[in-house]
């Protein structure tokens, strides 16, 4: 019996529709940051609210993508971005401090590092590892979903996607490409156009369902 037949055998009766808790909707700007965003403000914020019970008051409950993203990108150029193994190893080497103690900002500068008090921060932050999920059914991610786990991602833009269209469901390509993407799948909805899966961004809460869009 082959892994994915197993754990898709073990919990069929998926509600139809899930979704995480996850922390409100920030806004990238025009760096080129989403790396530090699904990585450390969205599934590591999540984490901590998820193991430690407590809801999102304030800052020192979310996590700084400015402190991921400018650590670890490769030059002073805010629009490069970077990948998920590098935010990862880096998470797990150094963790991230909260976003109270170095809050994001798209026009101060992104190669600003952080400074001895934020690393001291992050030290208590660290995460114990990070797994590539190989199978991809659909039993098998919700499944993830549902033991309260974030699934991180990467997408290919296109005009589509970029569109400011609410309630419209992400199918197929739509116009020309236009690079890759970090978000995190945080639940799903079999209801809604066949089937598609609820994804956090960071571009605001003006775009697509308050921030949330679906793909399928």
């Amino acid at each position: 019996l082959d892994t994915a037949t197993f754990f898709a055998g073990r919990l069929m009766n998926f509600a139809p529709s899930f979704s995480l808790d996850m922390p409100p909707i920030e806004n990238q700007g025009e760096e080129f940051s989403c790396i530090g965003f699904a990585c450390a403000y969205a599934a590591r914020s999540y984490q901590y609210h998820r193991d430690n019970q407590i809801i999102y008051t304030d800052n020192n409950d979310k996590f700084s993508p400015e402190f991921l993203y400018n650590s670890i990108k490769a030059s002073g150029d805010c629009k490069i971005g970077t990948n998920y193994r590098s935010a990862l190893q880096f998470l797990k080497n150094y963790g991230v401090c909260t976003w109270a103690k170095m809050p994001y900002s798209s026009t101060n500068g992104c190669s600003v590092l952080p400074n001895q008090t934020q690393k001291d921060n992050a030290s208590s932050f660290k995460i114990v590892d990070y797994y590539r999920i190989r199978i991809t059914t659909d039993n098998y991610l919700k499944r993830i979903l549902q033991e309260n786990n974030p699934i991180l991602i990467a997408v290919q833009l296109d005009a589509g996607f970029k569109a400011k269209d609410n309630n419209v469901t992400w199918k197929t390509q739509q116009g020309q490409e236009s690079g890759n993407h970090a978000m995190v799948i945080c639940g799903w909805d079999d209801n809604r156009d066949g089937g598609a899966w609820k994804v956090m961004n960071s571009c605001g809460t003006d775009w697509h369902e308050n921030g949330f869009p679906m793909i399928m």
